[in-house]
């Protein structure tokens, strides 16, 4: 993805996602129990200025704490003249103007955020090196990929994203998306 290559240019690994995003002037903020207060793991302030995230992430969900701070990257990066330009302040009074915008435009605008999100903390040449690492290790054990049954290609995946430091999931859809994984 060029936004990882043109923002991560010393190529760091596993990506440094929050320092990217505050190169590009985002400020992550950690509050107590936002989950529970505002029924959200992270959200970017209206103004693009700061990444609100959940506290309790940093310091017991490493991988999502990583992939909400990508995904709120994406809304200011993907989505900014939108965000810019509405009307209200808070995060139920945004959905509602979507939806009155566009009946599927929260939705649509969520789906980009979580590909964005994937595939920056994923870069594809690194997933499909890991992948091949992985095939190979089984080649020498005497086994092929296409052998596996789902849960031991599932505990492959979690390897992956433990290198990833990213959920699990990322690491399963970007394997799908790459066709390498069924």
């Amino acid at each position: 993805m060029a936004f990882s290559a043109a923002h991560n240019s010393s190529g760091a690994f596993p990506i440094p996602i929050d320092a990217m995003a505050e190169r590009l002037g985002l400020f992550i903020i950690e509050i107590p129990e936002l989950r529970k207060v505002a029924g959200v793991a992270g959200e970017i302030s209206k103004d693009l200025s700061e990444i609100q995230i959940d506290a309790i992430l940093l310091k017991q969900h490493r991988d999502s704490y990583r992939h909400t701070i990508a995904h709120e990257l994406a809304h200011a990066v993907l989505h900014r003249e939108l965000i810019l330009s509405f009307p209200v302040e808070d995060k139920q009074s945004w959905k509602e103007f979507l939806a009155l915008q566009d009946p599927g435009l929260s939705d649509q605008v969520e789906k980009e955020a979580r590909i964005f999100a994937r595939y920056v903390l994923v870069p594809t040449t690194k997933l499909v090196d890991s992948w091949n690492m992985a095939s190979a290790l089984l080649v020498q054990q005497g086994r092929k990929m296409a052998d596996l049954t789902d849960e031991s290609k599932s505990v492959i995946a979690s390897n992956i994203a433990r290198q990833f430091i990213v959920p699990s999931p990322m690491v399963q859809r970007r394997l799908i998306d790459e066709q390498l994984y069924e």
